[in-house]
């Protein structure tokens, strides 16, 4: 194993633009890609509430075939403050309709 490859890049953004860049500037660089919290929420928010979601879903899965099987999903809740707020605030800002 090269050094590189022991490296994964995290993708901490909320903006599958954002995300989709860095993958494709690392890509090869790294040795893989960590999907966070953040991501996770706020990409799901946009799928069910959003009218692009077919849009969001094409670039969703893009990202992932480019990202491949080097792909390590970060989920949890019981993380760093600022990932949970950024988390919550991603599920709070996508909110639509009432309660």
């Amino acid at each position: 194993m090269q050094p590189h490859e022991r490296i994964f890049a995290a993708v901490d953004t909320n903006d599958i633009i954002k995300a989709q860049a860095l993958v494709h500037a690392l890509k090869g660089k790294v040795g893989g890609f960590k999907i966070g919290l953040e991501f996770i929420t706020s990409q799901f928010v946009q799928l069910v509430s959003g009218e692009y979601a077919g849009d969001l879903l094409s670039a969703l899965r893009s990202l992932f075939r480019e990202i491949g099987p080097d792909l390590f999903w970060d989920g949890k809740f019981d993380d760093i403050p600022n990932t949970v707020a950024g988390a919550s605030l991603g599920l709070g800002q996508n909110r639509t309709g009432g309660n």
